[in-house]
Parts: C-alpha cells; structure tokens; sequence
C-alpha cells in the first residue's frame, strides 16, 4: 500500500509513498507497552506547488483603460510561502493571454493600458519555490466608464408665451 508503518523494538516509522496534499495534516500515534500509554500528535507538511488561489475575483474601479482585480490566497500553499502571483488578461474576442503582471506580492492589482470598449477576462495564479498552482478565472468585464451618455431629451414644449418670449420645456 502507499502508507506504511514499520516498527523495530526501539523505533517506529511512518511510511508515505508519493505524499501528496491530501496526506496534509494531524496524526495521532498511540504507543503502548506493558507500563501504559502515550499519544503524540504529529503535523505532516507535504512540500508541494501551492493550489488555485480562491475565487471569486473581485473587479472594482473599473475605467475605460483600467480596473483593480483582486482574489484571496489558496487554501493550500504548498507547506511553504507563497512568493507571487502571476496575473494574465485576455481579450475576450481572441484565445491569446497576455501577462499583466508575473510579480505580484500581494492579492491585489490595478490592472492597466486596457482598450475602451473591449471585453477582458483575467487569471490568476499562485507561485511558490516549487511550481506555479493552477488558475483561478475571472468573470469577463468590460472596459468603460460606470457612466454612460445622456440620452436625448423628450419632446420639447411650450408652457408659456409673451409678446416677445416663450418658455420650451421637455422631460
């Protein structure tokens, strides 16, 4: 199997065969002899490339040329820290990602130089002294002003009228 433990008389030992993430974790070992018995707790770190950052990811300030994109850290960092984290965009209308930033401390960053108008998607992975996680997907947003253009006035009118004046309204 690919968890094993071997004991001597004077040793025991905790066998993992490739450990991987879900090996993770608190292990109770439980001694026993003839004088009694102990219970030790042992933490298992498994060194690892770290897991997906966690979604959602929040787009905010968002301009016609820029916006702010931020997520949270992965649940699992790989048994180590973090170093970075790598930010791609995508034009929507093509299948090309393009790197915003591959330095990122922390998880946040203002994404610039977008086009007005154009539709962007994001991603973003985390990076660790052991590889590169996969990626965490934005929702597609697109780049523009929260305002839009004042529409035309409604049918004007007259409300009032003099010898030499008028008065136009509309709605």
């Amino acid at each position: 199997t690919r968890v094993n433990a071997e004991s001597t008389e004077n040793s025991s030992v905790l066998i993992i065969k490739e450990a991987c993430r879900e090996d993770v974790g608190q292990y109770a070992v439980t001694l026993a002899n003839s004088a009694g018995e102990t219970t030790e707790t042992l933490n298992i770190v498994v060194l690892d490339k770290p897991g997906p950052p966690k979604g959602p990811v929040k787009i905010d300030e968002v301009t016609a040329d820029s916006m702010t994109i931020s997520w949270s850290p992965p649940d699992y960092d790989g048994g180590c820290t973090i170093n970075n984290y790598i930010v791609e965009k995508r034009d929507t209308s093509t299948t090309t990602w393009q790197i915003v930033s591959a330095t990122v401390a922390r998880t946040t960053i203002k994404a610039g130089r977008l086009k007005t108008g154009c539709e962007y998607q994001f991603r973003i992975a985390a990076e660790n002294r052991y590889g590169k996680s996969s990626y965490l997907l934005s929702e597609s947003v697109v780049a523009q002003y929260p305002f839009k253009e004042p529409g035309p006035p409604g049918t004007p009118f007259v409300s009032a009228i003099t010898k030499d004046s008028m008065v136009i309204q509309w709605i």
